[in-house]
C-alpha cells in the first residue's frame, strides 16, 4: 500500500474503527470452540499476532478521536471555571466606583445597564469578567449596553454585602428620583 492509501485508512470515521476493533477484540477473545464454529480458528490462530496488532491499533485511533471530539468541551468547561474563580476574586476586591457601579445593576433590579463606553471603571469590570458589552450600537450620549455575566448576577444576588457601604448610598440617591417620576 502506498503512503496515502494508509492516510487514507487512518482517516476512516470513528464508527468504523469501532467495528475493526470489536471485531478484532472479538477474534482474540473469543473461545477456540466458537472460533472453530465460525470457521476462522485457523485464520485468527496463523494471524493471531496481526490480529493483536490491528485490535490495539483499532482501540488506539477510537481513544484518539474520542480525546479530541472532548477536547473542546473539557477545555470550555475549565475556562469557564476559571474565569469564574477569578470573576469571584474580583468581586471580593472591587473599588468603591465599581461598587456603585454594580449597585445600579441591583437596584433596578436588571441585568444590562447602558454605560459609557470609555470608562475605565467598565473596562476593568469587563477585564474581571464581571460585565460584558452586549451590543456594539450605543452612543457617547447614551451609552452602550453592558450586561452582569450570569454567574455574576447570581453572586450579587445571594450576597449584595459585597457592594456594601457602596450599595446603600446609590440606593438612597437613586430611591426619591424613582419616587418621583410616578
Amino acid at each position: 500500500m502506498s503512503t496515502s492509501e494508509w492516510i487514507n485508512w487512518i482517516k476512516l470515521s470513528p464508527k468504523y474503527w469501532l467495528a475493526i476493533a470489536l471485531v478484532a477484540t472479538a477474534l482474540i477473545c473469543l473461545p477456540l470452540e466458537i472460533t472453530g464454529k465460525l470457521g476462522v480458528a485457523e485464520f485468527v490462530d496463523k494471524y493471531r499476532m496481526w490480529i493483536g496488532f490491528v485490535c490495539v491499533v483499532s482501540w488506539g485511533f477510537l481513544f484518539t478521536h474520542l480525546m479530541c471530539a472532548s477536547k473542546d468541551s473539557v477545555l470550555g468547561w475549565w475556562r469557564k471555571k476559571r474565569l469564574v474563580h477569578h470573576g469571584r476574586e474580583a468581586l471580593q476586591n472591587l473599588s468603591p466606583p465599581e461598587k456603585r457601579m454594580l449597585a445600579e445593576y441591583l437596584i433596578f433590579e436588571t441585568k444590562s445597564r447602558k454605560q459609557d463606553f470609555q470608562s475605565g471603571i467598565v473596562h476593568e469590570l469587563k477585564r474581571a469578567n464581571i460585565l460584558y458589552q452586549a451590543c456594539s450600537e450605543g452612543t457617547r450620549m447614551t451609552g452602550f449596553a453592558f450586561n452582569l455575566h450570569p454567574w455574576a448576577w447570581e453572586e450579587l444576588q445571594a450576597h449584595p454585602e459585597l457592594l456594601e457601604p457602596e450599595l446603600d448610598e446609590t440606593q438612597e440617591k437613586i430611591e426619591p428620583r424613582r419616587r418621583r417620576r410616578f
